[in-house]
């Protein structure tokens, strides 16, 4: 039945997609005169910098995972996907964005092959950088996609785990780069400058306090604690906002990093924030303050430990600016 659908969908994207050659063909005299290209800086599959050139904006985008469908949206772009792969499950979408979400004509929890993308017809791909490395299920590389006219973008995932540092510039150039390729910087300058606003405000109330608040960021709980050091994106955020975030001699670039519970227990971190799902937060923060020794911290005794869902941390593009208030509003709260 799902193969059914698909082809049915497939069909309708083709045909809408020849009409869009046929315009094309009509306009290729106006287009070699086009004043409104435009190229942009990003990668290529080797993770190389590589800069694309546009002709036009993309009427026909492919979006790739939650990131990718939620920035378009916000953006005011959401009816120009014709196609949105890998969103795990729509109700952690915001609400605002959920009505736009369901009128994308063709939405699959899986990532869709190189084939089904070829049948489409796309002007643009939005994704992350495994979907074009060439390797696994990727959808072909920079220079297949670039043969075919395709421009394509990648999001590098957690950046740290390719780059010395993750800042939370790269996601405020993410927003603006794809605010361009879309035609909506404006609306681009507006999320950002929201997003810059928050860290203000934010930053006048930390630095009222008489400490820093030494802030821990979980990624995972285990016998071992996988955590956000500083120079992850979560880690900058902290940062930026006034506070201080522990791990810094954990750092290890293209690896986990890990603390001890004695390590943890040691730190004494004033605020804790665990990346989690929202369906379990509760579970989460119970499963912290049960484990060994925890109960005598004192980010556990004042109430600071707090959940964060994972989808505004890693890979957030617009969504960032959920984790800036979140981080905010635990950091400004009084233990």
């Amino acid at each position: 039945m799902w193969k059914l659908f698909f082809l049915i969908c497939c069909t309708v994207l083709i045909l809408n997609g020849c009409a869009l050659e046929e315009k094309r063909n009509k306009n290729s005299l106006e287009n070699t005169t086009n004043t409104n290209s435009f190229s942009i800086q990003n990668y290529a599959s080797n993770r190389q910098e590589h800069t694309y050139f546009y002709k036009s904006h993309p009427q026909r985008i492919v979006a790739l995972w939650q990131n990718s469908v939620e920035t378009l949206i916000a953006l005011g772009a959401g009816d120009k996907i014709i196609a949105a792969g890998g969103i795990a499950n729509e109700k952690y979408l915001k609400p605002e964005h959920l009505q736009a979400f369901q009128k994308i004509p063709l939405k699959s929890r899986q990532v869709f092959s190189q084939e089904d993308v070829l049948l489409m017809k796309p002007d643009f791909i939005l994704g992350w950088l495994f979907d074009f490395t060439g390797k696994a299920r990727s959808i072909g590389t920079t220079d297949f996609w670039e043969k075919r006219s395709v421009n394509i973008y990648m999001n590098l995932m957690n950046g740290a785990e390719f780059k010395t540092k993750h800042v939370l510039e790269d996601e405020i150039k993410y927003i603006h780069d794809v605010g361009k390729i879309v035609d909506r910087e404006k609306k681009a300058e507006e999320i950002v400058a929201g997003i810059q606003r928050v860290i203000q405000e934010c930053k006048t109330e930390v630095n009222k306090k008489q400490n820093t608040p030494r802030v821990l960021i979980i990624a995972g709980l285990g016998k071992n604690i996988s955590i956000y050091t500083p120079r992850t994106l979560p880690g900058d955020i902290i940062e930026k906002l006034g506070g201080e975030t522990l791990g810094k001699n954990k750092e290890a670039i293209g690896e986990n990093e890990f603390m001890s519970l004695e390590e943890v227990r040691l730190s004494e971190p004033d605020v804790v924030f665990i990346s989690t799902v929202p369906e379990l937060f509760a579970v989460s923060k119970q499963r912290f303050s049960e484990l060994p020794g925890f109960k005598s911290m004192s980010c556990v005794k004042n109430g600071k430990v707090f959940c964060i869902p994972y989808y505004t941390i890693r890979s957030p593009g617009v969504r960032v600016s959920d984790a800036v208030k979140i981080f905010s509003d635990g950091l400004r709260q009084d233990g």
